[in-house]
């Protein structure tokens, strides 16, 4: 019976594109949100002041993909418009399914030019230290998990 079915899906592909319709309706989709660590030469963290965030004001600088986006072009155009900071994307420390459907990426990064500017968004910026970060909280749950990926990669010991 496969072999039968695969001759006559071989013989007329089209006859899977309804299929793939219902597929992709069906299916959840996902909103992606991005998040850079950005950490300087003194391993410290770039923490921003959120103005969209009342009950979490700081944390760290991102924002969400657009369409035919990797999550790091997107990281690299929210910094941009954010700070107007150039970054270099590192590695993935840590990637979360966080509320609804949204996928929340986070990266280690570093800054590759300083910051001239933020936007409307954010109210003001600060380097911090890990020992600082206390001054800082109440901050989102998924920021701190990737704060604590990024200060042990950089030799920190644990909180």
């Amino acid at each position: 019976m496969r072999h039968f079915l695969a001759r006559i899906l071989r013989r007329f592909p089209r006859s899977l594109l309804l299929p793939e319709v219902l597929l992709r309706i069906s299916r959840p989709r996902y909103a992606i949100g991005v998040v850079g660590v950005v950490m300087n030469r003194k391993r410290q963290a770039l923490l921003v002041e959120h103005v969209f965030h009342p009950r979490t004001p700081w944390g760290l600088p991102g924002g969400w993909s657009q369409h035919h986006e990797t999550p790091k072009q997107s990281l690299i155009r929210e910094m941009a418009e954010e700070l107007q900071l150039t970054i270099e994307v590192g590695p993935l420390l840590l990637l979360e399914r966080g509320q609804g459907n949204r996928l929340d990426f986070a990266y280690l990064c570093q800054p590759a030019s300083e910051i001239c500017r933020i936007n409307g968004e954010l109210l003001g910026w600060q380097w911090v230290a890990k020992e600082q970060l206390r001054s800082y909280l109440p901050m989102r749950d998924f920021h701190l998990r990737a704060l604590q990926q990024a200060f042990e990669q950089a030799g920190l010991p644990p909180a």
